[in-house]
């Protein structure tokens, strides 16, 4: 039977990793070993299951593209409009489920915020690329401002939510990245791939928290006693 909470040990990045200070003293570049989505979770249905794939889709995607306009900024510039349409095109890809499961108003405030987040991203490293060091600190604090405000919204239309995990594993994620860029723009490869691995991890975490959010808003916190028995999962 598939196990959601098995998530992969992560590769160890050697001592490399930890040698440079993070960008953010507050958040390291390692994942948090001790938070589970699925906790206590016997079993999900296939509809569940396929929720779960989608916003584990949706989440890699975002950090695959971030790399990838990372990347292209620091060595094939007539890449980077390209890449950044690509990466652009994430917010309205989770449109169809914050519409479907939230509404068309909270849908339209998330991705505006996660679109912000990326307008933002994207000069954060535009401003790495040609060296401003001073704009690229003043967009980072308005980074992790957006993030805050992500985390809030979250918890406003989501109970099951909780703000302090939204905003710890939000600000992971952008620690991360910009951790990320500075191992890039430095040629510092190995450091880059070992954060990119964590970052990979890091995205599961993020989309089954918000999975696990949704499967419970959905149920009502009842246990699934409401649902109809051949709606059930089974254990296996």
């Amino acid at each position: 039977m598939l196990n959601p909470n098995r998530y992969k040990q992560i590769p160890d990045p050697g001592p490399d990793i930890d040698s440079h200070p993070s960008t953010n003293p507050s958040f390291g570049p390692n994942i948090n070993p001790s938070f589970i989505p699925f906790d206590n979770l016997e079993c999900i249905t296939y509809s569940q299951m396929n929720l779960v794939n989608e916003m584990r889709y949706l989440w890699l995607q975002l950090i695959i593209w971030t790399r990838a306009y990372i990347n292209n900024n620091a060595a094939r510039q007539g890449a980077v409009p390209v890449v950044y349409e690509r990466l652009h095109s994430i917010p309205t890809a989770f449109y169809h489920y914050m519409n479907l499961f939230f509404g068309k108003a909270i849908a339209e405030q998330f991705i505006q915020l996660l679109s912000q987040h990326i307008i933002i991203f994207a000069n954060v490293i535009g401003a790495m690329a040609v060296g401003n060091q001073q704009a690229a600190n003043n967009r980072r604090s308005a980074w992790y401002g957006n993030v805050n405000d992500i985390a809030r919204l979250l918890v406003q239309i989501n109970g099951s939510w909780s703000y302090n995990q939204w905003q710890d594993l939000l600000n992971r994620m952008t620690t991360m990245i910009l951790d990320e860029a500075v191992a890039i723009f430095s040629a510092n490869y190995r450091r880059e791939i070992a954060i990119y691995d964590r970052l990979q991890y890091q995205s599961l975490l993020i989309a089954d928290y918000m999975s696990r959010g949704v499967m419970n808003s959905l149920l009502g916190n009842s246990n699934n006693r409401s649902r109809p028995e051949n709606q059930r999962c089974k254990k296996g």
